[in-house]
């Protein structure tokens, strides 16, 4: 897909990549709730589509700009790598190692001048997590209190920061998208 995308558009010197995208997966969405009694096939499952499709995505799109001496990789983990979930062990592993391969990369890529930065959303008020979940109407509001969900805006214009020209010598951080819900380790 990168060399076809290449072929069409041109060398790729920003890559945004936002793993996971599991809503049309077929046979569903694994259920990774339960530390314990997942199952093997939905444990890899859980890993291919965040981790593993982090790595490979970012080798492949990070060898090119290696050779051009320049580029941005954004990552997207989530708040869940930093407090954890009882309820979903194995997609917070997942997201604590695309956070920890990011910092890994960008200190690989510091050399050739390729900025490598992860943000970690927490709640956001896309389609799926409204339609995925019970949602309190209290923290729908878009302003008057950092206790609410981001709006989808929120989250881009912190990929704008790392990827634009304010960005250009940041590199190898995590950044939080959660209004201060993770201000302490706990």
């Amino acid at each position: 897909m990168i060399a076809e995308t290449e072929a069409s558009l041109g060398p790729i010197d920003i890559l945004v990549h936002n793993a996971g995208g599991d809503i049309a997966a077929a046979g569903g969405k694994p259920d990774p709730n339960d530390a314990v009694y997942i199952k093997e096939a939905d444990v890899r499952a859980v890993l291919e589509r965040n981790l593993l499709s982090t790595i490979l995505t970012c080798q492949a799109v990070a060898k090119g700009m290696m050779e051009r001496k320049r580029g941005r990789i954004v990552t997207l983990g989530s708040v869940a790598a930093f407090k954890g979930r009882t309820q979903g062990s194995i997609y917070a592993v997942s997201k604590a190692g695309v956070t920890h391969y990011t910092r890994c990369l960008a200190d690989q890529l510091r050399p050739y001048d390729i900025a490598v930065n992860c943000i970690a959303p927490g709640d956001t008020r896309t389609s799926r997590f409204l339609g995925t979940r019970a949602v309190d109407p209290d923290r729908m509001v878009e302003s008057g209190t950092l206790d609410r969900i981001a709006t989808v805006d929120e989250v881009a214009r912190v990929v704008e920061f790392f990827a634009g020209p304010m960005g250009a010598f940041v590199s190898g951080q995590v950044l939080r998208i959660d209004g201060g819900g993770q201000c302490w380790p706990g």
